[in-house]
């Protein structure tokens, strides 16, 4: 009996991981809270959701806006895991998240969470996104 190997899941909490750790890695210390920040962030999800299949690896979770708001909870909770996991800090009046982490502390993030080699080779398309 043949069996199927399983593939990669990566969850909520590691795909926000990554982001952040990904712009560390980058040595990016900001990044606008504004209204596009949803748009954005779903659309490196989607490209990132096919990156990761094509390799094997698969989200267990969806990112959608509130097609009123613009927002989402998805990302608004991966916001505040960050936040309270310490790698993330908001500052309200500029809207603008705080990336605390250093480039070493987001490489073994990087090596530590599920999928993080794929956001590894997928970084240079997070920043290309992100900067338009």
């Amino acid at each position: 009996m043949e069996t199927k190997e399983k593939s990669t899941k990566i969850t909520e909490t590691d795909f926000f991981k990554g982001l952040f750790a990904t712009f560390a890695s980058r040595n990016y210390k900001t990044v606008l809270f504004n209204k596009y920040f949803g748009e954005v962030t779903v659309k490196v999800f989607q490209e990132f959701t096919e990156y990761a299949k094509q390799r094997g690896a698969e989200l267990n979770f969806r990112i959608q806006l509130h097609p009123l708001h613009g927002d989402s909870e998805t990302i608004h909770r991966g916001i505040l895991c960050a936040a309270q996991t310490g790698i993330i800090s908001l500052d309200s009046p500029g809207r603008i998240i705080r990336i605390k982490l250093t480039k070493d502390e987001a490489d073994a993030i990087l090596d530590n969470i599920t999928g993080g080699k794929l956001f590894i080779g997928f970084a240079d398309r997070i920043i290309d996104i992100f900067s338009h």
